[in-house]
């Protein structure tokens, strides 16, 4: 009865709605695509971020010396992505705006690639209403303007996963199943290559073929479990047993207990993912029980897939020590699959429900639904935050999570007379010293000591190569070297444990001589100055 209902329901919506052709596919690409461009384009010039800066710094690096060096550094993390950022220098000029370009191209092909695949599996009501989703999310927006290599992991990821589910379809031909299971696996090397987390996502899409695998051949399935339930048993648990091994031996699991110490709050907050959703998708993620319902009971195999990548990624990401919405975003096109589909199977029940023969009217009847679920998006939260942001009317406060960065910039004025009486720098911030002073000495960062290669005071920072300071007692020691050492923190940075600690802060205050900043420049500086080396 049910599945009778929703194919009536699926032919009345006809080639309006569920048109899957060439055509159907682009408009989608292109509506959700441009959706996002235009959503980004009042805050792409933003402050620049720490991270972000490591990719710029060493994009330049690259192209004088053809290694990603930073300072007397190297930054071999994602090289990739450095060298997208490279290339758009090249084409753009060196500058903020060309840098987060190949973040940007990258979201918006993501947008696309999940626009034009769902309208071929469900239709371009589907297919439309998943874009969309994906288009107007908070970090889909804050990751395509951040020159990081969030976006295209999950473009990786969205191409190395959507390739494996296409291969494994019934009735593939074998020439077109290799080819696809070729460009997913070269996907996936890509992927790695960009973020450990990979391993997560080749987790939850292998658990997801296993269930979509169940569904294809759901009689041989369940005739081999009843007739042989221990055998199946120990091969379930033989999987499992490997899995566990592999994911060791590639030290997985240290990583998941691992998290850096500005992170350390989060750890074991098993809800944080949900908490983050429900404040940055109030409407949508309540509703996500109910479209993938609906998207089950309409696209049984695409929504098992989605359902099982995007459950088993979102438990293991809870569970991992280290936790922020950029580290799952590579699960969010499915999820967004999952509410597209829900959308339009939502849509086409209705014309299933209403029993009506006259010409046209089931057709009326779903405009008015859909016209009803752009009504009820429209006074989301969502959907009021995506209007602003294309009328230009939203900040960069209300946007960004990362704005109110530190404005260099405005503390230069009161700084540069002081740089060439000076024997020495020390700043809180290495990338923003190296990308607006050009130079440092050493960083006083509670972070970074964690992350120099010794782990210690005074360790080496791989990244740069100059070494990172934390406690009180290092910072007593660089400043009591004889001569002027000037001191650049960050305010947010000020009485952090994972930054500038309060001891740190204590011992500047009682030693040095405030140097007068323009409190919008978010930078605090202390002079310090030492006649003689100190004895102490």
């Amino acid at each position: 009865m049910n599945a009778e209902l929703g194919q009536r329901a699926q032919t009345t919506v006809g080639g309006n709605f569920r048109g899957r052709g060439i055509w159907a596919m682009v408009a989608a690409a292109l509506i959700g695509s441009l959706l996002l461009a235009l959503t980004t384009r009042g805050v792409l010039k933003h402050q620049p971020v720490y991270d972000e800066l490591v990719h710029v710094l060493a994009a330049r690096g690259l192209l004088k010396t053809g290694q990603p060096v930073i300072a007397d550094g190297i930054y071999d993390r994602a090289e990739l992505f450095t060298r997208a950022v490279a290339v758009s220098f090249r084409i753009a000029g060196d500058n903020l705006v060309s840098a987060r370009l190949p973040a940007l191209l990258c979201g918006m092909a993501l947008v696309a690639l999940v626009g034009s695949w769902v309208t071929r599996r469900a239709g371009l009501l589907a297919g439309m209403s998943s874009a969309i989703v994906l288009a107007i999310a908070p970090v889909s927006t804050e990751l395509s303007v951040l020159a990081r290599f969030y976006t295209m992991h999950a473009l990786a990821i969205a191409v190395m996963l959507i390739a494996a589910y296409e291969a494994t379809s019934p009735g593939r031909p074998p020439p077109a199943r290799i080819a696809l299971v070729t460009l997913a696996l070269v996907a996936g090397s890509v992927a790695w290559h960009l973020q450990a987390t990979t391993a997560i996502a080749i987790g939850a899409g292998a658990f997801g073929l296993a269930a979509t695998a169940g569904i294809d051949h759901w009689n041989q399935v369940r005739s081999l479990v009843v007739r042989h339930p221990a055998l199946c048993a120990a091969g379930a648990l033989a999987v499992l047993a490997i899995a566990a091994i592999a994911a060791y031996w590639l030290g997985l699991f240290d990583q998941l207990r691992e998290a850096p110490l500005w992170d350390q709050g989060n750890a074991r907050r098993i809800g944080y993912y949900n908490t983050a959703f429900v404040k940055d998708l109030p409407l949508l993620w309540p509703l996500l029980p109910i479209a993938a319902l609906l998207a089950l009971r309409s696209h049984q195999r695409l929504a098992i897939f989605c359902i099982s990548v995007s459950g088993i990624g979102l438990l293991v990401h809870s569970i991992a020590a280290q936790k922020a919405l950029r580290y799952a975003y590579y699960l969010l096109p499915f999820l967004a699959v999952l509410w597209g589909c829900g959308a339009a199977a939502a849509a086409a029940l209705l014309a299933g429900v209403l029993k009506s023969t006259a010409p046209g009217f089931k057709i009326k009847c779903v405009s008015i639904g859909i016209l009803l679920m752009v009504l009820t998006l429209a006074n989301s939260q969502e959907g009021q935050r995506t209007a602003r942001l294309l009328l230009g009317r939203e900040s960069e406060a209300q946007t960004l999570s990362f704005a109110g960065e530190a404005d260099w910039a405005r503390a230069m004025p009161a700084l540069r007379p002081i740089f060439p009486t000076v024997d020495r720098i020390v700043v809180s911030n290495s990338m923003k010293a190296l990308y607006v002073l050009g130079n440092y000495d050493a960083v006083v960062n509670a972070n970074d000591v964690l992350e120099s290669e010794s782990g210690k005071e005074f360790g080496r920072d791989p990244r740069t190569g100059r070494p990172a300071i934390g406690t009180a007692d290092s910072v007593a020691k660089v400043i009591g070297r004889q001569g002027h050492t000037l001191v650049i923190a960050e305010d947010e940075k000020l009485g952090q444990t994972a930054g500038v600690t309060t001891e740190v802060v204590t011992l500047l205050e009682a030693r040095c001589q405030r140097v007068v900043t323009p409190r919008s420049s978010g930078v605090t500086a202390w002079l310090c100055i030492q006649q003689s080396p100190d004895s102490r």
